[in-house]
């Protein structure tokens, strides 16, 4: 075991864990640090991360997401005969403490302010012993003005296993419980690394460059050119739309359904490209068809609304309904998704004037949206009764992530349409985002179907862009400081591993290798490393985009692998759109030439939905 006691200005250096006999009666502990003289800010690398007295117990209560590929999840340390959903709590109470698995772990360091600045340390995830390694526990506490720190191995847990009938289950019936044993030592594990500094950012970017690894920077051509061989092969020619969640095999959750351009930016994307190459000019406007039907939208107070999905009844006909609800941002998409494709399309050319009224109203609608605070919904559901549509609103609805993505529409919007009042708009959006980030510690609000209350990084990619454009728009030099810090920040969420990814959500999705949200993140780094010249920036840019290689058997790209606590990845069992697009953002940014797709597998018609697709045809909303 190795114990630190650090205190303010504590000196940097590397410390050796010994060789660790373990305690077969009880758990094993690893690491044991003290901060004395903690202040209020403190992280663990993407799995607790806040202000205040620090709650490992309380993430219990973020489900737990039975996602469609995991297999086995670390749970509890009591054994029983049967397990359900309802039985997954992720921590485990050991010692009369409450410990989390280090799987939920991201960049594996903790940060504490202390005294002016802050001190950090990187900690061990994982032990070898032999050739297997064992996932390590850790339990965070606040105790009089320190922060206490404990990194174990119990010696023994239990897993919830999936049946094997059940492995693309959205909501398995039932759950095995295994139990695992800790192995015989002696067991190794990586050094320990002590940074202080003035700053929490400034702790944070030494511990990032010393972990973040040095990945080789795919070839963004080829990955451009097989993103739209994958995206002609799911467009619908009659109706422009993308088949969304289209199966790998024969087996999965839902065989698809046809996504608009709120779930994507792609009408905006391919405008853009087709102003260098022509021959993309027919699929850019295929692309924007059902973006611009009137059937699209439904007019709201301020403007008009997107729906977010299209459908053909038994009929043939086309009909727009909206999945899971429709609002202004958040996963996978909203009205800031419109904005920003109808934004483009006016600034690109390719816009008539029927474009720029569409887009004046969806922002109209938008910031009709706003608050008595002034901030802006993370989603709004469609409440849909036989003949009725509602919006649902509120203050539990507000969302740094919506916040973040409706200011960087905002500012596309007024650079297409010149419209000063909403550049002003857009930089109130942002000081709300600093402010949430000032007095929570973290942000919130990216996922619009889950807990607000949990923690994420991708608002962080939301706000790196939204500054960045607010720094153009505006040329005030304080909007790259705060894209710098949002930066940092955003690095302590990649996860090192043998493909390096963003993992998004401290708790519910996860832990998970996430290919949209990592590419996202590369595409804000990249840039943020063209602004700066910041060498850590580069090689964040060049990790995330790493996650490219778990994708390579596959013709397009999923929404999430999940890792199990063996350390084996779990694809979802269906391509996503909305991944193709970051990649081609990502390409794009990186100087790929997005051009017309070779000739590669043309749209077919899917065969008979699964279950919830029929129910889902049938019953989905009417226009």
């Amino acid at each position: 075991m190795l114990e630190l006691t650090l205190t303010a200005g504590a000196p940097e250096h590397v410390a050796e864990v010994r060789e660790i006999v373990p305690d077969a009666a009880g758990p094993t502990t690893v690491l044991r640090v003290t901060v004395e003289g903690a202040g209020d800010w403190f992280h663990v690398g993407g799995a607790l991360v806040g202000r205040g007295a620090p709650d490992v117990a309380a993430l219990d209560s973020m489900p737990l997401m039975p996602c469609y590929a995991w297999e086995r999840w670390p749970v509890i340390t009591v054994g029983t005969t049967v397990g359900t959903t309802a039985d997954a709590k992720k921590g485990a109470t050991i010692g009369g403490r409450v410990f989390r698995s280090s799987m939920y772990v991201k960049l594996p360091v903790l940060v504490v302010e202390c005294g002016g600045g802050a001190v950090g340390v990187s900690f061990p995830t994982t032990v070898r012993a032999g050739d297997r390694r064992v996932a390590t526990w850790f339990a965070l506490a606040r105790v009089g003005t320190a922060i206490r720190f404990e990194v174990v191995v119990p010696a023994s847990w239990t897993t919830l296993r999936k049946l094997p009938a059940d492995y693309h289950e959205w909501l398995p019936t039932e759950l095995v419980p295994e139990t695992t044993t800790a192995p015989p030592g002696p067991w190794t594990t990586e050094p320990v690394r002590v940074v202080s500094g003035a700053s929490v950012e400034d702790v944070l970017r030494r511990l990032a460059a010393a972990l973040v690894p040095d990945a080789e920077a795919p070839d963004a051509q080829s990955h451009a050119d097989r993103a739209l061989r994958f995206l002609a092969s799911v467009q619908d020619p009659a109706t422009g739309a993308f088949l969304e969640w289209k199966r790998r095999g024969a087996r999965g959750f839902l065989r698809g359904w046809f996504a608009l351009p709120t779930y994507h930016r792609l009408a905006g994307t391919l405008a853009r490209a087709a102003r260098a190459d022509s021959s993309l000019r027919a699929m850019a406007e295929l692309t924007a068809r059902p973006l611009l039907d009137p059937a699209a939208t439904f007019a709201a107070p301020g403007g008009v609304v997107f729906h977010n999905s299209i459908r053909r009844d038994r009929l043939g006909r086309v009909r727009f309904y909206s999945h899971l609800g429709s609002g202004v941002a958040g996963y996978p998409g909203g009205q800031a998704n419109a904005i920003l494709s109808l934004a483009c399309r006016v600034t690109a050319g390719s816009g008539t004037s029927a474009d720029a009224a569409l887009l004046r109203a969806a922002v109209g609608w938008m910031l009709a949206q706003r608050g008595d605070d002034g901030r802006l919904p993370r989603a709004l559901r469609l409440v849909r009764e036989p003949h009725e549509t509602g919006l649902s609103l509120g203050p539990e609805t507000r969302s740094d992530g919506a916040d973040a993505e409706g200011a960087h529409a905002l500012f596309a919007a007024a650079a297409a349409c010149d419209e000063a009042s909403w550049t002003a708009a857009g930089v109130g959006l942002l000081t709300h985002v600093e402010d949430a980030f000032a007095k929570r510690g973290h942000l919130r609000g990216y996922l619009r179907d889950n807990r607000e209350a949990e923690p994420e990084c991708v608002s962080h990619v939301a706000a790196i862009r939204a500054h960045l454009a607010a720094r153009d728009v505006t040329g005030d030099a304080g909007h790259l400081t705060a894209a710098v810090r949002h930066g940092v920040h955003l690095a302590a969420w990649i996860r090192p591993a043998r493909v390096t990814s963003l993992d998004t959500l401290v708790s519910s999705f996860g832990p998970r290798l996430a290919p949209c949200e990592s590419l996202w993140a590369a595409r804000a780094f990249h840039d943020l490393a063209a602004a700066t010249g910041d060498a850590l920036f580069a090689r964040c840019a060049a990790a995330c985009a790493d996650v490219l290689r778990a994708e390579a058997g596959f013709p397009g790209w999923t929404e999430a692998h999940y890792w199990d606590e063996t350390g084996v990845l779990h694809p979802h069992s269906f391509e996503c759109v909305y991944s193709a697009e970051a990649v081609l953002e990502w390409a794009a940014a990186k100087g790929a030439r997005i051009r017309c797709p070779a000739p590669g597998p043309t749209f077919h018609a899917e065969a008979p939905r699964s279950m919830l697709g029929r129910a889902m045809e049938r019953w989905g909303p009417r226009r």
